[in-house]
């Protein structure tokens, strides 16, 4: 389900692109060379589990072609201002895949038990892509996978409005393409996200924002009610996650 749909980044188009992404660094931590070693790792032991993102961004005829959907997808929020771009041995892999931040710990101890208690909770692909829940910049949707000796490292990213991102994904880079032996593409993902009208009023756009966030919240505090089994989903008849 997922496999299937991903793109390679040796061949990015920034306009028509796929990836199951894992966040490195977060925009307010401090670049560590061996806390992102140990955050790489993760996606390779499978006594571990790592959190991740699907990200894309489709012009009307890929989505059109890809999935039946006729309009741009754009979804490009990454939990993670820079990480690498990874290609899970197979679909089972994937624990859980929601709309929105989940608040799953970072902790390995608690986030084993945390997949472990909510495995099978996933969202179809295409609604991760078409109807992911968040604040302005921070809109992802969140995946908990398992570690596994054949995930494949394919690419690095880094969000290319981020100040200072490029230089650090630069390092990243570095270090892992040392520890694969091999030369794997740096990606930039550009900001399809939330496009303002350059012509609107800063404060007005600025009070936009604010309607927008607190809207926002609601419906991902509505997502995360169904998540954590607080609502029912579509009604006791209804499929429970897609």
């Amino acid at each position: 389900m997922f496999k299937e749909i991903l793109t390679n980044p040796n061949t990015h188009d920034p306009e028509c692109f796929i990836y199951h992404v894992r966040g490195i660094l977060l925009p307010k931590d401090s670049l560590n060379v061996s806390e992102m070693k140990e955050k790489v790792d993760r996606v390779w032991d499978p006594l571990q589990f790592y959190r991740g993102s699907l990200i894309g961004c489709l012009d009307n005829k890929a989505a059109n072609d890809g999935f039946g959907y006729h309009q741009r997808i754009n979804q490009t929020d990454t939990l993670g201002i820079i990480g690498v771009i990874v290609n899970p041995a197979y679909d089972e892999l994937i624990q859980v895949a929601w709309n929105c931040d989940l608040g799953s710990p970072d902790d390995q101890h608690r986030l084993t038990e945390y997949a472990e208690k909510h495995r099978g909770k996933i969202k179809a692909p295409l609604f991760l892509l078409t109807n992911t829940i968040g604040l302005r910049r921070l809109s992802y949707n969140e995946l908990i996978v398992k570690g596994d000796a054949h995930n494949e490292i394919q690419g690095f990213f880094y969000q290319d409005w981020v100040p200072h991102a490029e230089q650090q994904a630069r390092i990243l880079h570095q270090m892992v393409a040392t520890i694969l032996q091999k030369d794997v593409p740096l990606v930039a993902i550009q900001d399809h996200q939330n496009p303002r009208n350059k012509g609107i009023n800063i404060d007005d756009g600025k009070i936009l924002d604010k309607l927008e966030d607190l809207l926002s919240r609601q419906k991902m505090a509505q997502s995360q009610d169904v998540f954590y089994g607080r609502k029912l989903h579509m009604g006791e008849s209804g499929p429970p996650y897609f």
